[in-house]
């Protein structure tokens, strides 16, 4: 369950994880994000196959995993970037792409999850942007609070909106991030290490029902989602007119 949760975005259910990945906020890692892509990307560049391959590849894991909201956001934004007719910033592809797929599938002005894996592309690029010439750890370090603290509004409304939470997201994110989930790929092509997935996802599974007695008595507030989409495209904003102030002080 754990493994195809990972691997394709397949919803937990009623699975013990379930409740306790809600109450700590961690819930928005169990779906198929810009995350799955970034890693494949990364897997396709390091076993230097045509490069021509790997939006094709690309597509037909969005495909395989029924073209959910934030994969098709994440592989439409990597063939913007890869276009040579468009010379624009990361944050402006970001922009664009979003704009793109509303004006296609309005549908998705009511979907969570793709406003959730728009606000958290745009929160990577401020990172990359704010601490590109820092150290690869104290780069790490900053980068995750910068991010854990631009996504708390979503912390706070759709998870358990403890402030400890992006203490969990810092802690316990990376293991699903950088341990389990690079695991969850690895086994389809090495079965035989399913024992290793299964003993981490056992650790985790034992860490995240001792750290949910602190979050269980917590009770949050549900925002709208206007809410959200006033957040992101002021953050746009704010970002934009930031960079443009930046590089004119710069020349």
């Amino acid at each position: 369950m754990i493994h195809s949760s990972l691997l394709c975005g397949t919803s937990l259910g009623n699975h013990e994880l379930s409740e306790p990945l809600k109450q700590q906020s961690l819930i928005h890692l169990f779906v198929v994000s810009g995350g799955h892509f970034l890693f494949l990307e990364k897997i396709l560049r390091l076993i230097k196959g045509p490069q021509f391959c790997h939006i094709p590849l690309l597509l037909f894991y969005n495909f395989v995993t029924g073209f959910q909201a934030p994969g098709t956001r994440s592989v439409t934004q990597m063939m913007l970037s890869r276009s040579f007719f468009l010379n624009l910033r990361e944050d402006q592809i970001q922009f664009l792409t979003g704009f793109l797929l509303l004006v296609l599938f309005p549908e998705l002005g009511k979907s969570v999850s793709f406003l959730l894996s728009w606000t958290a592309a745009l929160a990577l690029s401020l990172s990359s942007f704010f601490f590109y010439s820092h150290s690869s750890l104290k780069k790490i370090l900053l980068s995750q609070f910068l991010i854990s603290g631009i996504l708390f509004p979503w912390l706070w409304a759709f998870g358990n909106g403890h402030p400890l939470g992006i203490l969990c997201n810092l802690v316990l994110g990376p293991v699903i991030v950088f341990i389990l989930f690079p695991l969850s790929f690895i086994i389809v092509l090495f079965p035989s290490l399913s024992f290793l997935f299964d003993e981490v996802a056992r650790v985790f599974t034992l860490l995240l029902a001792q750290s949910n007695e602190v979050f269980s008595a917590y009770t949050s507030r549900e925002l709208k989602l206007d809410f959200f989409w006033i957040y992101l495209f002021g953050l746009h904003f704010l970002f934009h007119f930031y960079q443009v102030h930046y590089w004119r002080k710069s020349t």
